[in-house]
This record gives C-alpha cells, structure tokens and sequence, in this order.
C-alpha cells in the first residue's frame, strides 16, 4: 500500500517581510500626516489669538491730565469736587479720562474705572462705579471719566479697562497695565445697577 505524503507548499519569507514592512511605512505615513495636521491646526490657533491678543493690546485708557491736547480749561472744570456725590455724602470728582482705541475696530461695551495700581486694592477691582460707553470707534477720544473720590494713604490707584473686541472676546487691561481676558460678570452687574453713559466721546 502506497501512502502519499502532502506536497509542501512554498513559502516566500522575502515577500511576507516586505509586505509587513509595506503596512508598517503607511501606517508611520499616516500617523505623521494625522500629527502634522494637528499641529497645524495648533500653529492657526495659536496664531488667531496671538493676532487677537495683539489687537486687544491696542485699547488703553489714561488720565485726562497726562495728555497735553486736552485744554486745561477742559481738565480744571471736570476736576472740580462736587459736594456730596460720593459714598456717605462725601465730595466727588470725574476727572478727563482718554481712551485710545488703536484696534482698527470698534468695541463694544467698554468700562472704564479707577482701581488699585499701587497697594492693597486689586488691580482688577472698580472703586466705585465704572463709566459705561456701549461702543468707542477707532481712534483717541477724551470723556469725562468714572467717579474719583481721591487716594488713601496706602493705595495709589489708576485707570482699567475692560471692553469687547470685534470678535465677541471679552478683554480687560488692569490698573497695573496687565491684559488679560476677561469674564462677562463686571459687565452684568453693570447691567443689573446702571445703563450705559450717554457723556460724548471728544476726539483728539
């Protein structure tokens, strides 16, 4: 009796390993155009805030009595002290204020208030109620600032501001000069206790 064994058959080694070799390639391919992309997108990101940040940057405000074309007439009239404006029926004054708004658009909501520049009041906290301006367009502009009720002793302070840019993005520049983004919550309590000041915005 004839036993018949099974014919082997032939195995290429050479092609199999260039196959997984073929699978391993694409799939490094892959995964670096996956990688790329997103480091792409990453890169665009990081540059529309950036370019946004840099547009924000361009919004400030400073005293009236630093800026020599503003008319001293102007600056004395609107730093006279009015009696009993002030918390607990003490004097107030609203000295010129400028706001300079370099953006290329206008923005929208804008407060400006004086804060702790110097000492134990935030830098980022109104004393007092801020001036509420719904829109300043490009430009300087001087106006009759937020209620200025002198400095103590240990506190010096100076002017923020805080607004939104073209884009809906909610920024504020501390009484310190730090830019930072901001929340909307000064804005709805303003909203909640005042309405926006209707005092005309002079250009310089």
């Amino acid at each position: 009796m004839l036993i018949s064994l099974p014919v082997p058959i032939p195995v290429d080694v050479t092609r199999d390993w260039f196959d997984v070799f073929t699978l391993v390639v694409s799939t490094l391919a892959a995964v670096g155009t996956l990688l790329a992309v997103f480091f792409s997108v990453a890169v665009a990101r990081r540059a529309v805030s950036d370019g946004r940040r840099a547009e924000a940057s361009r919004v400030t405000a400073w005293p009236g009595e630093m800026d020599p074309r503003i008319p001293k007439n102007v600056l004395q009239d609107a730093a006279k002290w009015a009696p009993g404006g002030g918390p607990d029926g003490e004097g107030e004054a609203r000295p010129i204020i400028v706001i300079r708004n370099d953006s290329g658009s206008t923005i929208h909501d804008v407060l400006v208030a004086y804060a702790g520049a110097w000492g134990h009041w935030p830098p980022d906290k109104p004393v007092g109620l801020p001036v509420w301006h719904t829109m300043v367009p490009p430009g300087d502009w001087y106006v009759s600032g937020p209620a200025y009720f002198g400095e103590a002793m240990d506190v010096r302070t100076g002017l923020m501001i805080e607004f939104t840019d073209a884009n809906g993005g909610r920024w504020m520049r501390a009484a310190n000069g730090k830019l930072a983004t901001s929340s909307h919550a000064l804005l709805n309590q303003m909203q909640q206790e005042s309405k926006p000041g209707n005092a005309a915005l002079t250009r310089l």
